[in-house]
């Protein structure tokens, strides 16, 4: 997680949450970065509690099909 960047600096409000997986730790066959930016001043903010949840889905779905 951290702040987002503009041209005038970082926003002390607004955070890019991110979570980076992979399946498997002796033969991983996948591997995905999410990155979700947030709007202005979200209270859920970090990467575990936004970004995880849809790392999970996806890595459900490729694995289930």
């Amino acid at each position: 997680t951290g702040l987002v960047a503009n041209k005038n600096g970082y926003r002390d409000n607004q955070f890019l949450s991110s979570f980076i997986g992979y399946t498997s730790i002796d033969q991983p066959q996948y591997a995905c970065m999410v990155m979700i930016k947030n709007k202005p001043n979200a209270v859920n903010h970090y990467g575990a509690s936004v970004a995880g949840p849809v790392f999970n889905a996806l890595i459900q779905n490729i694995l289930t099909k």
